[in-house]
């Protein structure tokens, strides 16, 4: 289970459920900067590969090293109740903000509410993580969304995801064996 972080100190975010990389990640170079481009450039990017190949390392990866450039690093599990995860978020969201400045519902309306609140946020980056092969629809209102965050959707397949990054194999070079 993830800590939640809820901390106003310089160089990490305010609101996150972050979970650092493995120690043992390697390799992966090229796809991290593809990754940081896609997102400087389109704002958006898609990892798709088999289960197993890496690509919630891989975020992790980008998001602990990139962490002071956002306010908000949050990872959705696509494979568990998006519904109760908006909540979650509302009400973490709610928390750090001590409800004075900004009070998101933690109900049915929190879904709406966080994607308004990510939309009007440029600090922030949400990911999709565990996207099963078939269900990239359950993420359509993350893939239209106009924001000024960032958003990676990590899937098994690559149908209708905008800026797709491919993990393969790691070759025995990139894997520091």
């Amino acid at each position: 289970v993830a800590e939640l972080l809820i901390s106003t100190a310089q160089g990490k975010p305010s609101v996150s459920n972050l979970i650092e990389p493995v120690n043992y990640f390697s390799g992966r170079s090229v796809e991290l900067e593809r990754l940081n481009v896609h997102l400087l450039e389109y704002k958006t990017s898609s990892i798709v590969g088999l289960t197993g190949i890496g690509k919630s390392q891989l975020i992790r990866k980008y998001a602990f090293e990139n962490k002071e450039k956002y306010n908000l690093i949050w990872f959705f599990d696509c494979s568990l109740s998006l519904d109760r995860q908006f909540s979650n978020l509302a009400r973490t969201i709610n928390a750090k903000h001590n409800k004075t400045q900004i009070s998101l519902p933690e109900d049915v309306n929190a879904k709406q509410a966080i994607l308004n609140y990510i939309s009007s946020n440029k600090d922030v980056l949400i990911v999709l993580d565990n996207i099963k092969i078939g269900n990239n629809d359950i993420i359509q209102d993350f893939s239209k969304l106009e924001h000024n965050g960032h958003i990676v959707f990590c899937s098994q397949d690559s149908n209708n995801l905008p800026h797709v990054i491919r993990l393969s194999n790691l070759s025995q070079i990139d894997s520091n064996i």
